[in-house]
């Protein structure tokens, strides 16, 4: 069975996310289970924390500690986007200064996909209106950006807020527009012996996947050949192995096994959901079934990472042990797993 009570978010499943959340945003980092304020704030971690969030309110009522760290992560991200500029900035520091010394096309990507998501499931019209006057100043510059998984991330935002306003022509225009960019992507990349969008495996590899599927069609066929091939390369003996931190940059090879990483078992939870919406397949509801149970202890080193009442989960499996760590991106990439996984149990969509 897919679904046991492990996926029910109970009433102190966010208790961790609290404790790394103050009245500026989600800490990114943890020293053991306690914040650590030395490394401040990202985009990317508030970002995710306010689709978890938005997500988590249509499985259960927020309670008003929840909604105002929903507040606060959106604040941040009106916060986070530059005038002069139009893009998201993504590194503040604990004294409230943004530290940025380049631009990260990621953090941008997903800043959109959090707008995207706000103008879907917020509770409020303020918060939608605002989202849509964000997006509106961003939108039209999407499709000139080079990174795939930008254009993944800002495909799924665009997704949300179309299914609310489906007549929005900027963004119609921008949707068709990185569909081509990652249609074209996978023309120029992918061999018969190296079936991937990228010449290398980097992190958040199957969103990607998740991305070609959600836009049908020949697209969607190249993400079930991806995702196929992805899944082949992370398991053993139907255990998953999630793409190893030491994998990231080595051109068109396999990955290594090590460091294993939470965001990765999210990803691939998703994209095998959505392979299953696609295809009907059963294969793909056992795929995301061991995908989440990594954090539970099914993985290479037979130890549990997450806690199922508070939410924390560690920040990865190394050969020997267990990050002792217990941060932002960890942390909701398990309460992500957990939300698509009880969606999934109602025949619920994200």
């Amino acid at each position: 069975m897919f679904i046991d009570n492990r996926e029910v978010p109970s009433a102190g499943f966010c208790e961790h996310l609290e404790a790394l959340s103050d009245d500026t945003g989600l800490l990114q980092h943890a020293r053991f289970h306690l914040p650590n304020r030395d490394h401040g704030y990202c985009t990317d971690d508030n970002s995710r924390a306010a689709i978890v969030l938005l997500r988590l309110s249509h499985l259960r009522k927020l309670a008003r500690s929840e909604r105002a760290m929903l507040r606060n992560c959106l604040a941040f991200l009106d916060h986070a986007l530059e005038e002069t500029t139009g893009r998201f900035r993504n590194f503040m520091a604990y004294d409230r200064a943004w530290c940025d010394t380049t631009w990260f096309a990621d953090p941008h990507g997903r800043a959109v996909w959090a707008l995207g998501e706000t103008i879907a499931h917020a509770s409020g019209d303020a918060e939608r209106y605002w989202a849509q006057n964000l997006l509106e100043r961003v939108v039209q510059e999407l499709a000139n950006e080079t990174a795939p998984r930008l254009w993944a991330f800002s495909l799924f935002g665009l997704e949300a807020a179309l299914v609310v306003q489906p007549d929005w022509q900027a963004g119609l225009a921008a949707r068709q527009a990185l569909q081509m960019r990652l249609r074209q992507r996978w023309a120029d990349a992918a061999t018969k012996e190296w079936p991937w969008f990228e010449d290398t495996l980097a992190y958040d590899n199957a969103r990607l996947c998740e991305a070609a599927l959600l836009a049908g069609g020949d697209l969607a066929a190249a993400g079930l050949t991806a995702l196929g091939a992805l899944w082949d390369w992370q398991q053993e003996d139907g255990v998953f192995m999630p793409v190893g931190h030491d994998s990231f940059g080595r051109e068109r090879s396999l990955p290594k096994r090590w460091d294993q990483q939470p965001l990765e078992a999210a990803a691939m939870l998703d994209a095998c959901i959505r392979a299953h919406s696609v295809t009907g397949d059963d294969k793909w509801v056992h795929r995301a079934r061991a995908s989440l149970d990594w954090f539970h202890g099914t993985n290479a080193l037979g130890l549990p990472l997450a806690d199922p009442a508070t939410g924390l989960c560690h920040d990865g499996l190394h050969p020997d042990r267990v990050n002792a760590n217990a941060g932002a991106e960890s942390t909701v990439s398990y309460m992500w797993a957990r939300i698509s996984a009880a969606y999934f149990a109602k025949g619920m969509a994200f």
